[in-house]
């Protein structure tokens, strides 16, 4: 007998995601639009990393105009973690309308609900029902 999170897992729609863009790429990139060559920016780069880990290990949490907040916080264990709040305009503009042009996987079934990708399940797993 299937899960449900089997079930959903394999129909929910979900993005094809692409290799990561590294640091180089990304510098190789940002200079195509700026003044500054890709040695300089990858230099920036490594300034910001450092620069975020320094602020964030004193407590203070650094924002980036556009991109967003990396806040430390701390774990029950002692343990630090640091957070990302991501500037909400980057996800507004990742959803406007004919902006995203990467592969979507199980596109067919945007807008279905949990029940609905479940029922497609059992449809084409009659051997192996979600349970009740």
């Amino acid at each position: 007998m299937a899960n449900r999170m089997t079930a959903i897992g394999a129909y929910r729609p979900r993005l094809k995601l692409n290799r990561s863009v590294g640091a180089d790429e990304l510098a190789k990139y940002i200079s195509r639009g700026t003044a500054l060559n890709r040695g300089e920016i990858r230099n920036v780069l490594t300034e910001l990393h450092d620069a975020i880990v320094y602020f964030n290990s004193q407590g203070t949490p650094v924002h980036i105009e556009d991109v967003g907040y990396f806040t430390p916080s701390i774990r029950l264990t002692g343990r630090l973690n640091v957070n990302l709040r991501l500037d909400p305009a980057i996800r507004h503009q990742v959803n406007l309308p004919g902006v995203y042009s990467g592969d979507v996987l199980n596109g067919e079934n945007i807008g279905l609900q949990q029940d609905d990708l479940i029922a497609l399940w059992d449809k084409e797993h009659p051997e192996d029902p979600v349970g009740a």
